[in-house]
């Protein structure tokens, strides 16, 4: 008998300043719980589509693989990706975003991020922690600029800096955070869209996200539900998400609770 009883969710909704919604979120059980997210560059087309492909890509890759290894990853999903824009004639600009996935895996979530993004925990004892990926150039290290070598390399050049609560990262390589499953109850993934409600310093960011994570049940489409009547409640509060936002979570009951 499994240690865990675990479910997953996901949601995405548009920002007040977008036509359309570049951001995409999905969620699996089978074979192991997972959720994975995408937000679109506004600034390159069709990055909506983009999103939704690139999401729907690494679900075929992850849900096949017993152990997840990102820098296998990389290398299949370019591939993936090149496959896709042979096949639908798209432009590598098509696929600028950003790759966010969470996954069960030996007792632990572990969380990939390629680009910018935000993880929300909730521990045993209910402590809520918001990690924020940032870059000080508000331009992310997006995956599609491997397919591209100008580009990349001109985008070195910009001297990005990435980081999470101060800490440096080496561009172009994921961000892989670990959590126990024993230790915490809930490891949400989120777009940067989270940290776009206007306007600033009414609420805290992590008061913004412990509304996102304040579930009642885990039942069915808990995230979807908890997110929806988040906004409304942060909107009463006289603020409003300009940017699209997604986010997914991965809930942990143990089996003996």
């Amino acid at each position: 008998m499994s240690k865990y009883i675990v479910n997953s969710d996901s949601y995405f909704c548009m920002g007040s300043t977008h036509k359309i919604c570049e951001d995409y979120a999905i969620s699996g059980l089978t074979p192991r719980s997972y959720v994975i997210l995408s937000d679109g560059c506004s600034s390159a087309k069709h990055t909506d589509v983009g999103s939704r492909i690139l999401c729907h890509l690494t679900e075929k890759i992850l849900v096949k693989e017993n152990i997840f290894n990102p820098d296998v990853f990389i290398k299949n999903i370019l591939k993936s990706m090149e496959s896709a824009l042979n096949l639908l004639g798209m432009q590598t600009n098509n696929f600028y975003g950003t790759l966010v996935l969470a996954y069960e895996e030996n007792d632990m979530v572990k969380v990939v991020i390629f680009g910018d993004g935000s993880v929300i925990t909730v521990d045993r004892e209910g402590h809520v922690m918001l990690h924020n990926v940032l870059f000080n150039t508000n331009a992310p290290d997006y995956l599609a600029y491997h397919l591209d070598e100008k580009f990349k390399k001109a985008y070195q050049m910009t001297n990005t800096i990435k980081s999470i609560n101060q800490y440096e990262y080496e561009l172009f390589k994921p961000i892989v955070m670990k959590f126990p499953m024993s230790n915490f109850e809930t490891i949400a993934i989120a777009s940067d869209g989270l940290n776009s409600f206007i306007p600033k310093g009414k609420l805290s960011d992590v008061e913004i996200a412990r509304k996102f994570v304040s579930f009642k049940n885990f039942n069915g489409e808990y995230v979807k539900r908890r997110a929806a009547k988040a906004i409304k409640e942060i909107e009463k509060e006289g603020l409003v998400h300009f940017d699209d936002l997604s986010i997914g979570s991965i809930h942990i009951k143990q089996s003996g609770d």
